[in-house]
């Protein structure tokens, strides 16, 4: 499922300095990093957020597996 999201031009900028840096595909994977980071979420994501879905390739993607 995709969505759109509305941003300021600068959060923008700093999104594709941050997907440029992590060498991501997509902006979702930059945003799932930074969540992950900020909230020290574990990578198997159990527990804390049971409800929560990744697609197969954003995890593959993600984890770099």
């Amino acid at each position: 499922m995709t969505t759109t999201i509305q941003l300021e031009e600068s959060t923008l900028q700093i999104l594709k300095h941050v997907k440029e840096e992590l060498h991501a595909d997509s902006y979702n994977i930059v945003i799932a990093k930074l969540l992950e980071e900020k909230l020290a979420t574990p990578k198997s994501m159990f527990g804390k957020f049971k409800n929560l879905k990744f697609a197969r390739n954003d995890r593959l993607k993600f984890h770099g597996e």
